[in-house]
């Protein structure tokens, strides 16, 4: 009848609000229905009602700006079309809420016409918890010409995923059902969302709405709710273990302050429960966690520790889409076998720790993509078949394999590739030697090999070292026989005190440097020594401006059966400590521990004034209860019996050089006392080892004698 009536007519024909193709079909079903240049209007909220219909034009009205925003609201609430003076402020957090929405504007503005300012602040405070339903209520006419799974993909979107990534949503909803790469393309043509930069977005009236439909499903009862978002909501919730079977999701997002300690019976109930969106899954000693669950329902878990879950079976393959996972924690796991390869796609990944995991035979071939990783605990997997390749490991800076019962040919070659590394922990291990590649690690600061009975010989090490502990290592040779511990050009056969000097005096003067090693031999180059826990020695007027390098001071003990914690010493105003890897060390025989501080980490004490420099010892014991301080020459207490004696050398430039015979004088000249002193005696040094004997029958080699402080 239209096409018959119209189809010789230029007509204007305006279809407002149309929500379904067949009120198109049957209004403006084809183009000759009308005549010549007649224009069609049709305004939906369905954007692909258009499409579908082949419209020539889309236009999507833009939001309104600040200033259009603030003239339309002061039309309705002031009426006039100019803003009142006097609700600035009101007024403008009126238009940030609304955020650009027309009709918002509209239904606000009129329901504020005439109240007083008070009454304004008190409908503003209200619209934080409690939307305006005048506005929820022309919303939700998009909400319900929704199918059943794009309303729960609305809601999920309102409560857990605005601003996340399109494919990150996609994935977690699909492992749902919901077919959300179709679903999430409908609400984009109704305008429930948009897309930009790959993120899904709403307009913040669109996610009110959807929170007001969740809060309605049980306004007295939460626990009725279909998903939880507000700290406080889940909070009361799990405290009060109210829980149902309504419940599908959880957002759960702490604040840094607070934490909410429950237990598995409060989600006992939540048998429907399909997304856990929390970032920390803390379950330590569960001791009847056999599997953990899929975790495609905890998409924005960061932090996972399930230390002590010693029935822990099975970690599930899901845990490779963890994309903002940082921390996996799984010490103590005794019963896990393997641990899947999926936390090779963790890339966010800084921390994983399978310290104690001692039945986990299989790993990970490749660690490599684990590009951001920078702790790797392996302490104790004993049983592990083989250790993985850690090559492209670029951010690691701590590595422990302490405790893996490891053998010399054990450790991977590209394990000495790591650049980043910084501490390295083989304690406890089966090495007669270290691999010579340990050279090669150039940040390498700490090296742990406590407790390694079978070791024979200290390892070469990089420059960069500055503390290295070997506890009861028994194996070791005597240390004043040759040692590697220095580059063999340099010191070919010197021992390892002696190369210890040698590294203190002429490469690493500038940074701090600790040893721990069993025995009781004390360096010939301390010059003040004294039984007890404490040495003094007197200081010359000009001592501080005589060319000082620093101070080492060496400590020796014994102590049996005991647990330490540290060892520190503290020299006048100033102190530093050693801190114990293994806690469970106990030193049943002698040891010596020295450590050198330079200039540098004295000079903020003062040390011009000092006419006279202290050092004290201390081993600091926590047994059964408190911290307990050890000082003195014999003490006895808890059955601790310490022995403790205290050497303190004063390192300056040397000032006198004895040349063997035969020696050929470098060409350089002598030091005047003008310049750098360092520089020169590093070049004399240097310079030295070229006029020397290429071999040890020559038995000609440069030494250098260290003249004590008056």
């Amino acid at each position: 009848m239209i096409k018959s009536r119209l189809c010789h007519k230029k007509v204007l024909v305006v279809l407002d609000d149309a929500d379904h193709w067949s009120q198109l079909k049957s209004l403006v079903g084809k183009r000759d229905w009308f005549g010549e240049g007649s224009k069609i209007i049709i305004t939906t909220r369905n954007k692909h009602l258009l499409i579908e219909h082949e419209m020539d034009e889309l236009y999507e009205p833009p939001m309104l700006n600040t200033n259009e925003a603030l003239d339309l609201f002061s039309e309705y609430a002031f009426r006039r079309n100019h803003r009142h003076d006097d609700y600035p402020s009101l007024s403008n957090r009126i238009i940030y809420y609304c955020q650009g929405l027309p009709f918002a504007l509209k239904v606000l503005g009129s329901s504020l016409f005439s109240k007083t300012h008070g009454q304004w602040k008190s409908e503003l405070d209200k619209l934080a918890l409690e939307p305006n339903m005048d506005i929820i209520n022309v919303l939700r006419i998009s909400y319900e010409g929704l199918s059943n799974t794009q309303k729960n993909i609305f809601l999920d979107i309102a409560c857990f995923f605005k601003g996340e990534y399109k494919d990150f949503v996609i994935k977690i909803l699909d492992g749902c059902g919901f077919f959300a790469e179709s679903g999430i393309g409908v609400l984009n043509d109704r305008c429930l969302v948009t897309i930009l930069d790959r993120k899904l977005w709403m307009h913040d009236l669109i996610q009110q709405l959807g929170w007001e439909i969740v809060r309605e499903q049980g306004y007295t009862n939460i626990g009725r709710r279909s998903r939880l978002w507000n700290f406080v909501d889940v909070q009361h919730m799990l405290i009060k273990k109210t829980g149902t079977n309504a419940i599908e999701g959880i957002f759960l997002d702490l604040p840094k302050s607070c934490q909410i300690n429950f237990t598995t019976e409060a989600l006992a109930m939540m048998t429907e429960l399909r997304l856990l969106k929390i970032k920390i899954i803390e379950l330590n000693q569960s001791k009847g966690l056999i599997r953990t669950p899929n975790f495609l329902s905890t998409p924005n878990l960061e932090r996972l520790i399930l230390q002590g879950c010693t029935s822990l079976l099975e970690v599930h393959p899901s845990i490779g889409d963890l994309e903002k996972l940082h921390l996996l924690d799984l010490k103590d796991c005794k019963s896990l076998e393997s641990v899947p390869d999926g936390i090779c796609k963790l890339k966010s990944l800084e921390t994983l720790s399978l310290s104690g995991c001692s039945q986990v035979m299989r790993l990970p071939k490749h660690f490599g993509p684990l590009k951001n990783l920078k702790v790797l605990s392996l302490h104790g997997c004993y049983n592990c078949e083989e250790l993985p390749s850690l090559l492209g490991l670029c951010s690691l800076n701590e590595l422990e394999l302490s405790h893996c019962f490891l053998r010399n040919d054990a450790i991977p070659v590209d394990f000495w590739c790591l650049s980043s590394l910084q501490k390295l922990n083989l304690s406890g291990n089966n090495f007669t030697v270290i691999p010579e590649g340990i050279t090669q690690l150039s940040k390498l600061r700490v090296l742990q090999l406590g407790h390694c009975y079978m070791l024979q010989e200290m390892p070469q090490l990089p420059s960069s070292i500055q503390e290295v502990d070997a506890n009861s290592c028994m194996s070791l040779r005597n240390l004043s026989t040759p040692s590697r511990f220095a580059r063999e050009a340099i010191s070919p056969t010197k021992t390892l005190m002696e190369t210890i000097l040698e590294r203190i005096q002429y490469f690493v003067p500038d940074n701090e440097f600790c040893i721990l090693l069993p025995g009781k031999e004390v360096p010939n180059w301390f010059n003040h020594q004294a039984i007890g826990s404490s040495i003094t020695i007197e200081l010359s007027p000009d001592w501080y401006y005589s060319n000082f390098l620093g101070f080492a001071v060496c400590f020796v003990f014994t102590g049996k059966p005991a647990t330490h914690s540290e060892i520190s010493c503290q020299s006048n105003n100033f102190s530093f400590f050693y801190s114990y890897p293994d806690p469970q060390t106990a030193f049943s025989s002698y040891h010596v521990w020295l450590a050198y501080q330079p200039r540098s980490r004295v000079d903020i004490c003062h040390p011009d004034e000092w006419t006279d420099i202290k050092a004290s010892f201390e081993i600091n014991a926590p047994i059964n209860g408190p911290m307990i301080q050890l000082k003195g020459n014999a003490l006895r207490n808890h059955n601790i019996n310490m022995l403790l004696e205290g050497w303190i050398s004063m390192f300056s430039l040397p000032i006198e050089v004895f040349n063997p015979e035969k020696f050929k004088m470098p060409d350089i000249d002598k030091y005047d006392g003008t310049g750098c002193s360092k520089t020169h005696l590093q070049l004399f040094f240097l310079k030295s080892r070229f006029y020397g004997a290429h071999s040890e029958a020559d038995g000609l080699y440069l030494t250098s004698s260290q003249l004590p402080l008056p």
